[in-house]
């Protein structure tokens, strides 16, 4: 039970997401995505939903060192029992 249930974006590399559905995953960190230490990641036209977490982010988990640009979705039905992003 690690990082990003749905999708876990972890290298150095830019990622993009478009016209999508994420849903029903479950992970340590980032129920639905998580974004750990790549340069950018960007979620356009897409659902991320009814994702849990354990820890941090049950829809989108993002560490300090990634950009994560949202645009034009949607992020709903979430729950984590750290903190929320």
């Amino acid at each position: 039970d690690g990082p990003g249930g749905g999708i876990s974006a972890n290298e150095d590399a830019h990622t993009t997401i478009t016209d999508s559905a994420i849903t029903g995953n479950s992970a340590q960190s980032g129920g639905g995505i998580s974004n750990r230490a790549i340069p950018m990641l960007t979620v356009s036209d897409t659902l991320v939903s009814a994702n849990t977490a354990s820890g941090d982010g049950g829809g989108i988990h993002a560490t300090d060192a990634a950009t994560t640009n949202i645009i034009g979705s949607t992020i709903s039905g979430k729950l984590s029992f750290g903190s929320l992003l």
